[in-house]
């Protein structure tokens, strides 16, 4: 990525304030998950290949533990790249713009992963609610509770994208006004797609 494309972001990394110490230590402190994550679902599927293929007798307990586990880290390690801004992108278009319209795409594509996150969030709380007295086959743990990763992630990827937003108008690639702007645009795009969507039949 170039810098127009990644715009100081990795100052909020390296700055010594509470909020930095406080983003830094939620970064490191989800990766440490992520890696125990990993590590927990290797050894699981040693344990799952042996028993099926060598003693004939597969763990149904062990083959949905790691379903979830999949799922957990799917979900999570795509939030960890937002927080680090290392999700992969294709800046070509970014990188053909003069800064300041470039600071304004950058900021369109903050706000859009913002809503995006945002409705994440949204569907997993609701999610949690309705499957909250469903239990699963054999780990008997609430779906509620297993979805609950939908909420977090929904979370930690508005979080990020507050930070791109504010790194964006702290480093003057784009304005206030710009960041209004696009919000604004999102949100009256959101409105007429509701407004003009087919009702539906009951």
């Amino acid at each position: 990525m170039t810098k127009q494309s990644e715009p100081a972001f990795d100052e909020v990394l390296r700055e010594d304030g509470l909020f930095s110490r406080a983003y830094n230590g939620l970064t490191h402190t989800l990766g440490v998950v992520l890696a125990l994550l990993l590590a927990m679902m290797s050894v699981l599927i040693s344990y799952q290949v042996i028993s099926r293929y060598f003693f004939n007798a597969p763990s149904s307990l062990t083959e949905e533990l790691l379903r979830y586990s999949l799922i957990w880290l799917g979900i999570l390690g795509s939030a960890y790249c937002f927080m680090l801004n290392k999700h992969l992108n294709l800046p070509l278009l970014v990188d053909a713009l003069s800064p300041r319209r470039a600071g304004r795409l950058n900021a369109f594509n903050a706000a859009l992963t913002f809503l995006f996150g945002a409705l994440l969030a949204w569907g997993g709380y609701h999610s949690m609610i309705g499957n909250a007295l469903t239990l699963t086959p054999m780990l008997h743990v609430a779906v509620g509770t297993l979805q609950s990763v939908l909420l977090i992630a929904g979370l930690l990827i508005c979080l990020s994208q507050l930070v791109v937003l504010a790194m964006l108008i702290r480093s003057g690639q784009t304005r206030v006004v710009d960041v209004v702007f696009v919000i604004a645009l999102i949100t009256a795009f959101i409105f007429l797609a509701s407004v003009f969507r087919e009702p539906t039949l009951i």
